[in-house]
Order: C-alpha cells, then sequence, then structure tokens
C-alpha cells in the first residue's frame, strides 16, 4: 500500500513540472554600451541594442523556476572624437549569439506572476560594423568591419577591419518582469560583463579593461 501511495505521489509530481514546462519565442530593443578602464574610467555612449532568440522554462514548484534562453544580442557603444577643430562620431555595433540559463522566483500576484531573475550569460562574437562620421566636407566618413580575437596577433592588417574584443563574454544577468498569462510575459533584462573582454597584445596582458553593458526590454511568448 506504501509503494502505491509513493508511485501516486510521484506521478502527481510529475504531472504538476510537466504541466509547468513552456517553451517559445522572445524578443526586445534597449540601449547598449562599453566601459572602459585605462589612463581614465568612463562609459561610453549608449547606442540602441535589440535581441531576439527562444526560451525555455520549467516550473521546479509554485514559486520557482530555471529558464534557459538563446539569443542573437546586439551590443556596441558610439563615441563623440574630436582632434582640435576636426570631429567625429564613432558608432561600433557587434552581434553575440547568447545563452543565458536564469532561476526565477514567480510569486503570484493578481491574474499574473512577478518574474524576478538571476544567471549568467555567455555570448559568442560573431561580429559587427563600425562608422565613422565626419563634421567636415574636406573629410569623408568611413566605415568597414568589426572582429573578433583573443590576441591582437591574429588581427587583420587592413585598416578597415577593427577588433572588437575577445570571442566569449561573460556576463551577470538580471531580470525583472510581469507573466501576465501561461502565453505571454514582458521582462527588462540588465546585463554587464563580469571579465575584461580586451584582448592580449602578442601574449601581453592588456593594459585596459573594457566591458559591456546593456538593458534590453523583452517580450516572451509560449509556443508550447
Amino acid at each position: 500500500m506504501k509503494r502505491i501511495g509513493l508511485i501516486l505521489v510521484l506521478v502527481m509530481i510529475s504531472s504538476v513540472i510537466y504541466a509547468q514546462f513552456s517553451a517559445g519565442l522572445r524578443v526586445g530593443g534597449g540601449l547598449a554600451t562599453l566601459h572602459t578602464k585605462d589612463s581614465e574610467t568612463k562609459f561610453f555612449r549608449a547606442t540602441p541594442g535589440w535581441q531576439a532568440g527562444i526560451f525555455a522554462a520549467q516550473g521546479i514548484s509554485r514559486t520557482f523556476q530555471l529558464q534557459a534562453s538563446l539569443d542573437l544580442t546586439s551590443k556596441g557603444y558610439r563615441d563623440y572624437v574630436r582632434y582640435g577643430n576636426i570631429k567625429f562620431n564613432d558608432y561600433y555595433r557587434v552581434n553575440y549569439l547568447e545563452l543565458t540559463p536564469q532561476f526565477f522566483i514567480t510569486p503570484r500576484v493578481g491574474k499574473g506572476k512577478i518574474l524576478a531573475g538571476v544567471g549568467l550569460s555567455v555570448g559568442y562574437g560573431l561580429g559587427g560594423r563600425w562608422k565613422q562620421k565626419s563634421f567636415m566636407d574636406a573629410i569623408p566618413s568611413t566605415h568597414g568591419k568589426l572582429i573578433f580575437v583573443n590576441d591582437l596577433k591574429d588581427a587583420d592588417n587592413d585598416i578597415t577591419i577593427g577588433v572588437y574584443g575577445k570571442k566569449t563574454d561573460i556576463g551577470a544577468n538580471l531580470s525583472l518582469g510581469y507573466q501576465f498569462n501561461n502565453k505571454l510575459s514582458a521582462l527588462i533584462n540588465a546585463k554587464a560583463s563580469r571579465y575584461n573582454i580586451a584582448p592580449k597584445s602578442f601574449g601581453q596582458k592588456p593594459n585596459y579593461d573594457d566591458r559591456n553593458y546593456g538593458i534590453n526590454l523583452i517580450l516572451q511568448y509560449a509556443v508550447f
């Protein structure tokens, strides 16, 4: 009799867990920037960013949830450069493929649930573009590609190809949002690099520190 009772409990638990599984699509947009530290410490000007991908969520109780997402995410920054009377606006935008596992607390509020999550994001740099816009007719605007290398010795000698950072970016991830129903939820997501993304210089550690920062508003829709 005890065995039958235990089996029934396990069946009930597995049914609840299965019922709390969801997966679907997510898309969002926001702002991205770069923080650098060398002879001075500063945030560069923010640039619009976006992300789109898929997610899977598994409830482990009524108030806790595990979620993982795989996104194509844009990052970068803007900079204003001035040399005497010569002025430029520099734009840097790159794309990462990011895997983000998170742990959520999901207390019920109203007809839905609060979503408060923390986790890590692991991004792999895919490439990007840079553009330098001149304010003077005598000096043309220029543009080119951005690449990711772990050491500057692996960079291309082409002056139109710039280096953004290392190929891998590991960041801290915080999310706060609301699940309106079983299908739709909205999240404010903030990310910050935990490690320096500046590449080595011919085997030597960089003498500066670069880190990505960003904040996005994300909509998630569960397909099943």
